[in-house]
């Protein structure tokens, strides 16, 4: 259908009612209804793949497991669930997200940025959330198959 749709956008005009150029408005029409009708298919599939509504919840599980298994501050969730709301947070407003001192809140940015869950361009910069494939399972579990994220994480070390 898509190459035939393609095709029909560069058809020759049909009769008078059919444009005003030389090219088919119809043709186009349909082409246009095609495109939008495939992309709106493929943000569908992938935001059932990727549920970005309920990230902040997978967010708060995640860190939850991991400052069990290690000294991850439990106070991380929040610094990951701002800077993914806000696309990117200035160092200095993890003390606020946090609300924990200057020294701990520099502390949790610096774990989080060790552990590949936020990036920064500069040492001081301000942070952005960074998912790796070594998190990607657990953030957006219908993204991976069953067994994949071992396979991922064997691969990076």
């Amino acid at each position: 259908m898509g190459h035939a749709a393609l095709a029909g956008a560069d058809d020759v005009r049909r009769n008078d009612y059919d444009g005003r150029g030389f090219l088919s408005d119809s043709g186009l029409a349909a082409f246009c209804r095609f495109f939008l009708k495939t992309a709106l298919d493929q943000v569908r599939f992938m935001g059932s793949l990727l549920e970005v509504e309920a990230l902040m919840e997978r967010l708060a599980r995640y860190i939850g497991l991991e400052s069990s298994r290690s000294s991850l501050a439990p106070e991380s969730v929040h610094v990951l669930q701002e800077t993914c709301l806000r696309g990117e947070i200035s160092r200095g407003d993890a003390m606020r997200v946090t609300g924990r001192p200057q020294r701990t809140a520099r502390r949790i940015v610096k774990d989080l940025l060790d552990r590949g869950l936020l990036a920064s361009d500069s040492p001081k910069g301000s942070v952005r959330i960074r998912f790796s494939a070594s998190n990607a399972a657990h953030l957006f579990p219908n993204l991976y198959p069953d067994g994949v994220e071992s396979e991922l994480t064997d691969r990076q070390n």
